[in-house]
């Protein structure tokens, strides 16, 4: 799985990133025209990925997301690239989305505690209060 930096580095150079998907048969390279046959190249444009393929004979437009898992989403696919990332990556593990070692991520994690702890400590927050009512729930956390 690429960390959290490395999808960093793979949608901040967007052809690069789409010529990723195209290695991986997640975007086509290639497309012919429906209209009259001739091989499509893909060009710059101003639509949400930035390519389109495009006929050299009759100019007709084309999705570099045609017939891709991708056709209907809104997202740009560096956005989806990155929150696929995270999907899977589940937000407890925040250290391989970083790759930063267990070592390090613990004692940061540890250090952001106490700085939170600190804080709530010297700036207590009151709950409930006159007419209002605070229920609560009786949960068992564990280690």
């Amino acid at each position: 799985m690429l960390g959290l930096l490395d999808v960093l580095h793979l949608i901040g150079n967007y052809p690069f990133l789409l010529e990723w998907f195209c290695n991986r048969s997640l975007l086509r390279r290639n497309a012919s025209c429906s209209a009259c046959g001739t091989p499509m190249t893909v060009q710059a444009e101003d639509v949400i990925d930035g390519y389109i393929f495009r006929c050299s004979n009759c100019y007709k437009k084309l999705s570099i997301r045609k017939g891709s898992f991708f056709s209907k989403s809104k997202l740009m696919i560096s956005e989806i690239v990155l929150l696929i990332n995270l999907w899977a990556s589940g937000v407890s593990q925040a250290l391989k989305l970083l790759n930063i070692n267990e070592h390090t991520g613990v004692d940061w994690y540890n250090f952001i505690r106490e700085v939170c702890s600190f804080y709530l400590i010297n700036n207590p927050i009151r709950l409930g209060g006159p007419g209002i009512v605070v229920n609560i729930d009786k949960s068992v956390v564990v280690k």
